[in-house]
């Protein structure tokens, strides 16, 4: 019994030893070092210490991670960090950083250096400036806030500029991202970044909010990508205080061709949630719920609405050239076109309209009539579910018996189809007895004053002749 005990006791002992020794103690330790390490950086009042002074990194080193509080940044938000954020800001960008290897367009890679917000808050009162030529930077984890002394015109991001075109891509930034960031204007500044002629600057859980302006406005370039992020002008709970406030805010602005929006959520209490003013940008999964107006709003041709979710917020289209919107949901809201913009080769296709009874005639796409149609051509709305779901493709058949000798038949489909004009008719007679000497010629337009198509016969009607003439027709956009 007794060496039976020795023996347990050896191998406790030795299965202790092997812990100590094993690479997850190792981690361990390491771990709460860099905890204990960490306390130093902890703002007055909390357990740790106050914040001390920590001199920046040699400038004659590189290095790949510069953590702000290591330049005096106050990251419990008290105090201005301006000079300390944008002092690592400009370490990071020096010269000791700078390689030899150039991206496209002579852009120099910075090879994937970060400024690392370490979870603070940081007040500024001037932006941060992303220069021109310089990419593979990083930005990640913490908060950037307006201060008062912000001026309300700027951004609290600024990345690029207007007047940089090396080539034909006019792109002077490459490969900069924003990750697990808020950019909180609290209201004193225009919005939380500006992104001017860049090429794949990337945003990725991201939070925007106190924006009086654009919180996010894309100038030129190519490939913004924005994915996994909110925006909120005001918080929900803020309603009092922000559902009237006097402003333009808008979300999101798309001044340029190619760029994308992935699962954005735009809430309250944005005026508008995305204006897209270029071509060939792609905006899917995002759900808009700012309390009424303008979801979406779309100037330009050959954008991509895919799998979208406009709640209360409608679809304002005013220009439309090779527009697709498909697999999308509307609650409560409707599409509406105006039809002085062109909208041609345009694709409506799989969309859910529900009113939840709250319709009370409304259509669930709404044509707004500024008198002119002759931009919109081919336009086609295809399996659309909802209350008042209206068509481009519309047939109708009607029995015709002229008791009064007209010389013409028609066919009015108002309220029938979508637009009240359309560009192509088709055509089916049957003849009925005594109706052997008349057919119907081709068919004129539409009428002006409605969705009418008129059939003139070639013969004229013959007296005494009572007869009856089948008529199916098909007009499409």
């Amino acid at each position: 019994m007794r060496d039976l005990f020795c023996r347990g006791v050896f191998i406790l002992l030795l299965m202790i030893f092997s812990l100590e020794a094993s690479p997850i103690s190792d981690a361990k330790k390491h771990y709460n070092k860099e905890i204990r390490k960490g306390a130093k950086h902890l703002p007055t009042g909390v357990s740790g210490g106050s914040l001390p002074h920590h001199s920046p990194r040699s400038s004659d080193t590189a290095t790949t991670f510069i953590d702000v509080r290591d330049y005096g940044a106050d990251p419990s938000g008290l105090t201005d960090s301006t000079d300390a954020v944008l002092k690592a800001v400009a370490d990071l960008l020096s010269s000791e950083n700078k390689s030899d290897r150039k991206m496209a367009s002579n852009i120099v890679d910075m090879g994937g250096i970060t400024l690392d917000l370490a979870g603070g808050v940081y007040l500024m009162s001037e932006p941060l400036v992303i220069p021109t030529y310089v990419g593979n930077i990083h930005f990640i984890d913490g908060t950037l806030r307006a201060s008062s002394d912000f001026r309300s015109d700027w951004h609290l991001v600024h990345i690029g500029n207007t007047t940089c075109t090396p080539d034909g891509q006019n792109s002077c930034n490459e490969f900069i991202s924003f990750t697990d960031m808020m950019f909180d204007s609290n209201f004193n500044s225009a919005g939380g970044a500006i992104v001017q002629h860049v090429m794949g600057t990337t945003f990725t859980a991201c939070f925007w909010t106190g924006f009086t302006g654009t919180a996010l406005q894309i100038d030129g370039g190519h490939e913004v990508m924005v994915e996994f992020s909110w925006f909120a002008e005001c918080y929900w709970s803020d309603s009092k205080t922000c559902i009237d406030r006097a402003d333009d805010s808008i979300a999101v602005q798309i001044n340029g061709n190619d760029h994308y929006l992935h699962n954005v959520i735009i809430f309250d209490w944005v005026k508008k949630g995305v204006e897209v003013n270029g071509e060939a940008n792609v905006l899917s999964g995002v759900h808009t719920w700012n309390g009424g107006g303008i979801g979406i709003e779309v100037n330009a041709g050959s954008t991509r609405i895919v799998g979208c979710y406009l709640d209360y917020n409608y679809l304002l289209i005013k220009k439309a050239d090779k527009l697709l919107v498909t697999d999308s949901f509307f609650l409560i809201t409707n599409t509406k076109i105006m039809t002085g913009g062109d909208m041609r080769e345009t694709l409506f296709k799989h969309n859910i309209y529900s009113w939840m009874g709250q319709a009370d005639g409304v259509k669930s796409v709404e044509i707004v009539d500024d008198g002119d149609y002759s931009g919109i051509q081919n336009v086609r709305f295809e399996d659309e579910i909802g209350e008042g779901v209206l068509s481009t493709t519309v047939t109708d058949t009607i029995v015709f018996n002229n008791t009064d000798k007209q010389d013409y038949m028609e066919v009015d489909f108002t309220g029938k189809m979508v637009f009240s004009t359309a560009k192509h008719v088709q055509h089916s007679t049957v003849y009925g007895a005594g109706c052997e000497n008349l057919w119907v010629t081709n068919p004129m337009p539409l009428l002006k004053e409605g969705p009418i198509v008129r059939f003139p016969f070639d013969s004229g009607w013959i007296d005494g002749v009572d007869c009856e003439i089948s008529i199916t027709v098909t007009v499409t956009n």
